[in-house]
């Protein structure tokens, strides 16, 4: 907020080279086009991101035996804070209700992975 308030201070200071707000104007949509794009990548840096899936994304040959997906991402997830979207005969029926499972679960199976995991027991 400093940074438009410095912005508006170079209005007052040069009046006489912006008689009006409109002269400024240009000025104005400089730094909110740069403001918006510099919080979009501070955005996209903090947004979670899957680092794998079992069956993974796409998957053709999916045992049908599978009786849980399961996705793991690159931070911790707040429980509760998620949905599962989706309808169809290609969409696996939840059985239970998903679960968030710290990863320390995983590595004692030999799948150290960074992140959390969601497990979605399912009927596939």
């Amino acid at each position: 907020m400093q940074e438009m308030s410095d912005l508006l201070g170079e209005y007052e200071a040069h009046r006489e080279q912006y008689p009006t707000l409109e002269d400024f104007s240009p000025r104005l949509v400089t730094f909110f086009a740069k403001t918006v794009k510099n919080s979009q990548a501070d955005l996209a840096s903090k947004r979670p991101k899957v680092v794998s899936m079992i069956p993974a994304n796409g998957a053709q040959d999916v045992d049908p035996g599978l009786t849980a997906i399961q996705v793991v991402f690159d931070r911790p997830m707040t429980d509760k804070n998620w949905a599962m979207v989706g309808s169809g005969p290609i969409i696996p029926r939840p059985v239970k209700a998903p679960i968030l499972m710290p990863t320390q679960d995983l590595d004692r199976a030999g799948q150290a992975q960074a992140g959390l995991v969601l497990r979605v027991h399912a009927q596939l």
